[in-house]
């Protein structure tokens, strides 16, 4: 096996001195141009990759973290993850620390885009999806000092709200009112699997007439034609329990175009609980995440394993809350 070359063997084959790498490293703007110029051609032929963990205990604390994001949809429209940064910028500012946000899948490379992120932080706030990022899997290799966010990852510390239970009590709640046919929409990985099998789990313990475990990537257009296409069909669903907020607003889309009002004709539930819940109308009755909650316990986990503090707990499971409103009504035939 190749040994993995060092900041001696970079130093050496460009002809300066350790101290020089270590500056360069670490992008302070005291290097002649050329100078940058033969450590970036020795850097790349040797393959070398500057270990996280050595830097960082060089150097004394930024009083900074990284909050790390996946791109796409719900990175930009989803109020899910406003309130987790909401949380975390709270705890944070009141410690005297800042946040740095990263998100992946922009104009650059992730793996680029991590190496400058690490330069400007402790450590990192990681959101579920962002691990499966080969970049951010990468950093956490190299000793990059992280937590987890909404997933439970066996390599990190972590929190997160218990998904199964809450979605077993939107189904528990929904068959109480008298449904016997109902729709679970969601998304078949992640976080939305954990709620989609505890859909399933409360159905099969409600003995349900008909029941839907759908697959919509957790998309609000797709949403929108799922529940359009059942509520077409004979022996239609009386109630959908859904994923998430932003996902119930394509389901309230369909059902209004088909002209079937909420909760007289069809009740909906949703999950997270963000701002959009109220905002939806009739108000979406909803499992309740305590987001700003976990974005705060997030931040203090963090500070806990900088300083080394046992006595924190590194895996925290929230209980999540059933919060009624005005999209579900009882059903009478």
């Amino acid at each position: 096996m190749k040994k993995r070359a060092t900041i001696y063997d970079v130093a050496k084959d460009a002809g300066v001195s350790i101290a020089t790498v270590s500056r360069y490293l670490k992008r302070l703007n005291v290097i002649a141009p050329a100078t940058c110029s033969r450590l970036e051609k020795s850097i790349k032929k040797l393959a070398f990759k500057p270990s996280f963990l050595a830097t960082s205990l060089a150097r004394k604390s930024r009083h900074s973290v990284g909050l790390i994001v996946p791109s796409g949809e719900r990175a930009y429209k989803d109020l899910f993850l406003s309130e987790i940064i909401s949380g975390v910028t709270e705890a944070a500012g009141k410690a005297g620390w800042t946040v740095h946000l990263s998100m992946l899948g922009s104009v650059i490379d992730d793996k680029k885009l991590l190496q400058y992120h690490s330069e400007l932080v402790d450590g990192s706030l990681i959101l579920d999806a962002a691990l499966d990022s080969p970049a951010v899997k990468d950093l956490i290799k190299e000793g990059h000092i992280a937590v987890a966010i909404n997933r439970a990852d066996n390599a990190l510390p972590w929190i997160i709200v218990d998904n199964i239970n809450g979605a077993l009590k939107a189904a528990r709640y929904l068959y109480s009112l008298g449904h016997k046919r109902i729709a679970g929409i969601g998304e078949k990985k992640g976080v939305g699997e954990m709620r989609l099998d505890g859909f399933a789990a409360g159905f099969k313990e409600c003995k349900l007439e008909q029941s839907w475990i759908l697959d919509s990537k957790m998309s609000k257009e797709k949403t929108y034609e799922i529940v359009k296409k059942l509520l077409k069909q004979k022996n239609a669903p009386t109630a959908f329990v859904l994923a998430s907020d932003w996902i119930s607003a394509g389901a309230y889309k369909a059902i209004y175009e088909l002209g079937l009002k909420i909760p007289d004709k069809i009740s909906v539930v949703g999950f997270d609980d963000t701002l959009l819940a109220e905002a939806l109308v009739p108000s979406l009755t909803t499992v309740r995440q305590p987001l700003h909650k976990m974005g705060k316990l997030a931040f203090e986990i963090f500070t806990a394993l900088l300083n080394k503090d046992i006595n924190v707990s590194k895996q925290i499971l929230l209980e999540p809350e059933l919060v009624i409103r005005n999209s579900t009504a009882k059903y009478y035939l």
